[in-house]
């Protein structure tokens, strides 16, 4: 990935406020990825952190339901939809991967299923704390604080996607 930008240009260059606590997401909206999920958790997680911001980068059949979504919720201007990012980009609305990650201070990846995941894999190298389901490989790479369960009983009411966003921040200064 090479060295990453530094926050605040990253978030300038995005207008993403500097104080903004912001979640980042990397990859396909669809099903098994789950990000209806990390919308719910959000929700949850803006009331104790108002300036929350969530980023999903990536596109798929979910993305205009995703969006409807955020707007039930009221999180329409918490969530921002990216679209696909690459490892290097030229376009300047979009941002590269190692500017997407140097943006953020916590990556969710609340996958249904998955393997090893390169998105987590490339996160954990740029040291952004992270929380993901323990699914496939998953489970090896975070400790138990930062790994939630796959399949949890009610995910609407379930606060562990929350609960590990909070806690794999809690030693966090905000940039």
């Amino acid at each position: 990935l090479g060295p990453l930008p530094s926050p605040a240009a990253s978030r300038a260059a995005f207008d993403i406020p500097e104080h903004a606590f912001v979640i980042g997401a990397l990859g396909r909206l669809s099903v098994e990825k789950a990000h209806d999920n990390l919308l719910r958790a959000l929700a949850i997680v803006s009331a104790a952190a108002p300036d929350a911001l969530l980023l999903l980068a990536g596109d798929g059949p979910l993305r205009d339901p995703l969006r409807a979504f955020a707007r039930e919720l009221g999180l329409a201007d918490r969530v921002r939809f990216l679209g696909e990012i690459q490892e290097k980009s030229d376009r300047s609305n979009v941002p590269d991967t190692p500017t997407f990650l140097g943006m953020l201070d916590a990556y969710a990846l609340p996958s249904d299923t998955e393997g090893t995941s390169l998105s987590l894999l490339e996160a954990l190298a740029c040291h952004v704390p992270a929380v993901a389901t323990a699914v496939g490989g998953i489970g090896r790479l975070l400790p138990s604080s930062q790994s939630i369960p796959a399949r949890w009983p009610s995910p609407i009411n379930c606060p562990t996607l929350p609960g590990a966003i909070c806690h794999s921040t809690r030693s966090l200064a905000y940039r």
